[in-house]
C-alpha cells in the first residue's frame, strides 16, 4: 500500500513539472556575481536601438560598475507627446543609491571586446555643476549615442572590399599617375603654382566673398524670375529662343560681309556731309504725314524756307554764277517773297505740288 501511494505522488509530480516548464525563462536567472547588493533606485534612459544588448547588462559610470539593466520598453511615437518623429526604446537601470549622477550625463553602448557583450557606459562631463539625477529620472535621447558594432565595422569593411573598391582606387592612381608630367620637376612646379593660387585665393578672403555674393544674388534673381523663365524652358519656348539665337547670327552675318561694301563707299562721305542741309530740308516735306502738301503748315513753311532762304541767295550769291542783277519786264523789281510765290505757283501748275 506505501508502495503505490509512493508511485501515485511521483507520477502527479512528473505531470506537474511540464506545465512548469512552460513558463520558465532561463535569461530571468540571475548569474553569479550579476546582482547589484544594495538599495537601488531606478533610471529610464532612452535609446534611438538597443540592438545586441543582452539582458542585465552592467551600467558602468567611468570605469566602475555602479547598476544594471533591469528591462527594455520599445515605445511607440504616437504614444509620445513631445512628438520625437520615429519610435525609441527605453532601457531601465537600476543605480545604487550611493551613487548620484548627474543630468548632463553622456550614455553609450559600447563592448569591452570585439566579441563581448554590449554594456552601459556613462560619462560624466569634468566638473559639471548640474543637478543630481533623482528617483524615476529620464535621460532623453540627445544624451545617449550607440559606439559604431566591431561586427558592423567588420561587416562595412567586408563589403567595400568585396564590391571592387581596392580596384577602383588602384585605376584612379594610376589614371592620376598618368596624367601627371613624366619629370618629377615638372609636377613640383604645377603643385607650386596650384599652392601659390591657394595661397593669393586664402590672402584676399574679400574677393571671394564678393563673388559668392554675386552669385547669391544672381540665384536669388533668378529665382525671382522663374514664372518669366518657366514659359521659356518648354519645348516651345527653346524652339523659339534657338530661333532668335539664330536670327541675330544671321543679322551679324549679314554686318560682316558688309564690310567690303563700306571700304568701297568712303568717298561718299563727303558727298554726304555735304548734302546734310538739304536732307534736312527736303526729308520732313517729302517722307511726313502729307508729302508735298503745301496746305500742311510744316510742309509749306519748310518750303519757303528753301526756296527763300536757300535757293535764291545760291542763285544770286554762289561761288560757280555771277549773277549781277535779275529784272522782270515792267517799272518795279519782283522782290524775294514775290518771286517764291510765283515758283511755288508754277510747280502746282505743273502738278509737282499741290
Amino acid at each position: 500500500m506505501t508502495r503505490f501511494h509512493t508511485r501515485a505522488a511521483l507520477a502527479a509530480t512528473l505531470s506537474v513539472l511540464p506545465l512548469c516548464s512552460c513558463g520558465f525563462d532561463p535569461v530571468a536567472v540571475p548569474l553569479p556575481g550579476s546582482s547589484i547588493s544594495g538599495e537601488t533606485y531606478p533610471l529610464h534612459l532612452e535609446f534611438a536601438d538597443v540592438l545586441n544588448l543582452p539582458p542585465g547588462a552592467k551600467l558602468i559610470a567611468d570605469g566602475v560598475e555602479v547598476g544594471k539593466l533591469t528591462g527594455v520598453t520599445v515605445t511607440d511615437v504616437t504614444r509620445r507627446e513631445s512628438g520625437i518623429g520615429r519610435g525609441f526604446v527605453v532601457a531601465d537601470v537600476a543605480v545604487k543609491c550611493d551613487v548620484r549622477l548627474p543630468s548632463d550625463i553622456k550614455i553609450e553602448l559600447r563592448q569591452t571586446t570585439p566579441l563581448g557583450d554590449v554594456y552601459i557606459a556613462v560619462t560624466t562631463p569634468p566638473r559639471t555643476s548640474a543637478p543630481a539625477l533623482t528617483a524615476g529620472a529620464t535621460v532623453p535621447m540627445t544624451q545617449t549615442t550607440r559606439a559604431p558594432q566591431i561586427e558592423d565595422t567588420m561587416a562595412g569593411l567586408a563589403t567595400s572590399l568585396g564590391s571592387g573598391m581596392v580596384t577602383d582606387l588602384q585605376d584612379t592612381v594610376r589614371q592620376l599617375n598618368a596624367s601627371l608630367p613624366e619629370n618629377p620637376r615638372e609636377t613640383a612646379r604645377i603643385f607650386g603654382v596650384i599652392g601659390t593660387d591657394l595661397s593669393d585665393v586664402a590672402a584676399d578672403l574679400g574677393s571671394l566673398d564678393a563673388l559668392i555674393d554675386g552669385l547669391d544674388s544672381t540665384v536669388t534673381t533668378t529665382v525671382d524670375l522663374l514664372p518669366t523663365l518657366q514659359p521659356m524652358l518648354t519645348d516651345d519656348g527653346i524652339t523659339h529662343l534657338v530661333d532668335t539665337t539664330e536670327a541675330v547670327i544671321g543679322v551679324l552675318y549679314i554686318f560682316a560681309n558688309l564690310g567690303p561694301v563700306a571700304h568701297a563707299a568712303v568717298w561718299l562721305g563727303p558727298m554726304l556731309a555735304a548734302s546734310n542741309d538739304l536732307v534736312k530740308a527736303t526729308v520732313p516735306m517729302l517722307f511726313g504725314n502729307r508729302p508735298l502738301d503745301l496746305d500742311s503748315r510744316s510742309n509749306m513753311s519748310d518750303l519757303v524756307n528753301l526756296i527763300q532762304n536757300k535757293i535764291i541767295p545760291f542763285v544770286q550769291q554762289g561761288r560757280n554764277v555771277n549773277v549781277t542783277a535779275v529784272a522782270a519786264g515792267g517799272p518795279e523789281a519782283v522782290g524775294s517773297a514775290e518771286q517764291t510765290s510765283r515758283v511755288i505757283d508754277s510747280l502746282r501748275m505743273i502738278g509737282v505740288v499741290r
